[in-house]
């Protein structure tokens, strides 16, 4: 049996109210295979991409080959077009309600993601990985400037730089740091940073 999907006119923003502005299309076909799960090929394009900075996403449009079923599924071939910013490409994976990527992409231009980056042609591998409580990103940066590489974590209660280090032309940095919400208004959060830096 195979499975046809499709949606369109889908704007983050009518799920969390702070999500980036977007007009959302997909489809896939899908089929099953031997041992019953779903094989086939997903396609996301966004309508209505924008930097950052302009509250809109980035993501042009997503391509990959998934499989699997409730339990384990996995993405493989995975494109993502940044638009002007660039593309990534990898694989990512869900089992038993967690999750890993592994992402890679050649000269990424940052301001085209958000104006207030400056323009790179960035290196970039990245490790993402989590479930509903925890989120984790391992990136490693590279450009003219020299390169680097940070741990992320995120939980419900902060976000935490577990390392950072970056080297270059222009010396050396190693940082830790916590940013722990608090409550700044009935509709708004602040983030409390703690960190330290050594140059």
């Amino acid at each position: 049996p195979q499975l046809v999907v499709a949606g369109q006119g889908i704007d983050p923003r009518r799920f969390a109210r702070d999500a980036p502005e977007a007009e959302l299309a997909f489809s896939g076909a899908f089929q099953s295979d031997a041992d019953n799960r779903l094989i086939g090929n997903l396609a996301v394009v966004n309508r209505l991409p924008g930097r950052l900075d302009q509250h809109r996403l980035p993501m042009a449009g997503l391509t990959a080959a998934v499989g699997g079923d409730a339990d384990h599924a996995r993405a493989q071939h995975l494109q993502l077009d940044l638009g002007a910013a660039g593309k990534l490409a990898g694989e990512a994976e869900w089992q038993r309600g967690r999750f890993s990527a592994s992402l890679a992409g050649e000269a990424l231009d940052l301001a085209a993601l958000d104006r207030r980056f400056a323009r790179s042609r960035l290196r970039l591998g990245a490790q993402l990985g989590g479930d509903l409580h925890e989120q984790t990103a391992e990136l490693a940066l590279g450009d003219v400037w020299g390169a680097g590489n940070l741990r992320l974590v995120h939980t419900a209660d902060e976000i935490r730089l577990d390392h950072l280090r970056f080297w270059g032309a222009a010396g050396r940095v190693d940082a830790t740091g916590r940013w722990r919400p608090v409550c700044s208004g009935a509709n708004s959060t602040t983030y409390v940073e703690a960190q330290n830096a050594h140059v």
